[in-house]
């Protein structure tokens, strides 16, 4: 995804507003993935777009001055710690909803509270994913990251649809790569229903003989297409990413915020298409990270002001709507934006059929289970480890089964 403040700017033109006084300087801190920044050039092209979406900012409310800062994510708390203890933290942090959980945990940034008004328009499953254990709110999702299947046209003309399609003869020389990180693995629980014992076991109940059974044919499935001569499984999807742009792999799973670099190094070959759902499962739902916005520690009243101001702006259905049609690789948080680009972007379609589901329960559900088991470092590594190992037969998928549900069942209220 290109810099959050890329898609600011652009929603910004023509805002025309205009507040006299006493300039307000707001200090920024953004993560940026290693796919957002590769070489020097891009670096040059994102500073260039912050500039520009700088002088936006005046145009929207002149009072304001933004001091930006770009990060990576190796270190990204500790930094964001030392500043802040030192009196010179950000008034305002942009990053992902798991790096979200890791600052409150730290007590780097405060709560956030929205009237009803505020809350329209964004599904309760999102917040759901950045609200901590005490049902506080840590910041506001702005925009959502939807993790899709990306491949090369020039060696696959039709890629599956679904799990079965995987073993097809048609693909029998096709090159799969997926991660074996739970965040970008997690989207396979759906095609067994093993998310839903997960949740189970995560408000403290445990999962009945049947409901174990998904969870263990889940994990047979994942050590099947560990045996295939034409999948491989890597570690990070940092080297997913590598592979497949060398040509090793033919298809991978990746994230939107991928597209850009994707498409600047293999143009025309790119080919993108929605995940793998279960053939006997129609409503398969499209897995998302959040881009969240958070308050820092140390605002003056008036730093303050401005940033929650800036905040309630860009969930504004035309403000995102504009961000999401230039850049082409993230998804609105906005359900009215949502309706407009759905059919634009890749995944989008699914996405917006989750922001329609009547009654929401089972989204609710599902989204309590990401945030439980992304917002908790520890209960993550557990649990990405017992995956590795019964990859690499170190455990079978039964005792990996029993690993997870007494893992999961560790939530404390």
């Amino acid at each position: 995804m290109l810099a959050a403040f890329a898609g600011i700017g652009l929603s910004m033109n023509g805002c025309g507003t205009s507040n006299a006084g006493i300039p307000v300087v707001l200090r920024v801190a953004k993560t940026v993935g290693i796919e957002e920044i590769v070489n020097a050039e891009d670096y040059e092209e994102l500073q260039s777009k912050i500039q520009s979406v700088i002088r936006e900012f005046r145009d929207y409310d002149s009072s304001i001055r933004i001091k930006l800062a770009l990060y990576d994510n190796e270190n990204f708390v500790n930094q964001i710690s030392n500043q802040t203890w030192a009196g010179f933290g950000p008034d305002i942090i942009i990053t992902d909803s798991n790096t979200t959980h890791a600052l409150h945990e730290k007590g780097l940034i405060d709560t956030v509270e929205l009237t009803t008004p505020q809350r329209e328009g964004t599904p309760d499953h999102l917040f759901q994913l950045v609200t901590n254990r005490q049902g506080k709110l840590l910041g506001r999702p702005v925009a959502q990251y939807i993790q899709v299947a990306c491949y090369n046209k020039e060696k696959i003309t039709n890629p599956p649809k679904t799990k079965q399609e995987f073993g097809n003869d048609i693909h029998k020389e096709t090159t799969f790569g997926m991660s074996l990180n739970l965040k970008d693995i997690f989207w396979t629980t759906e095609l067994y229903g093993a998310e839903q014992p997960m949740a189970s076991a995560m408000r403290g109940t445990a999962p009945d003989a049947q409901s174990k059974k998904k969870i263990t044919d889940w994990l047979h499935w994942l050590e099947h297409m560990s045996y295939q001569q034409n999948v491989r499984f890597m570690n990070s999807q940092q080297s997913l990413r590598s592979s497949f742009l060398e040509g090793n792999l033919d298809w991978i799973t990746c994230w939107s915020s991928s597209l850009p670099e994707l498409r600047r190094k293999l143009k025309d070959k790119l080919g993108v298409s929605p995940l793998p759902k279960n053939i006997n499962k129609d409503k398969f739902q499209s897995i998302t990270k959040l881009q969240v916005w958070s308050l820092g520690l140390n605002s003056s009243k008036a730093q303050r002001e401005k940033a929650l101001g800036l905040m309630d702006f860009i969930t504004k259905p035309w403000a995102q709507k504009t961000y999401v049609l230039e850049n082409r690789n993230s998804f609105p948080v906005n359900k009215n934006a949502a309706k407009i680009v759905a059919s634009k972007i890749v995944g989008g379609e699914q996405a917006l059929a989750q922001f329609e589901l009547r009654g929401g329960s089972d989204e609710l559900r599902r989204s309590f289970t990401n945030s439980v088991v992304f917002r908790d470092p520890a209960r993550y590594k557990v649990i990405t480890t017992a995956l590795q190992r019964t990859i690499y037969d170190i455990k079978t998928p039964k005792e990996t089964t029993d690993l997870i549900i007494e893992t999961m069942m560790e939530e404390k209220s």
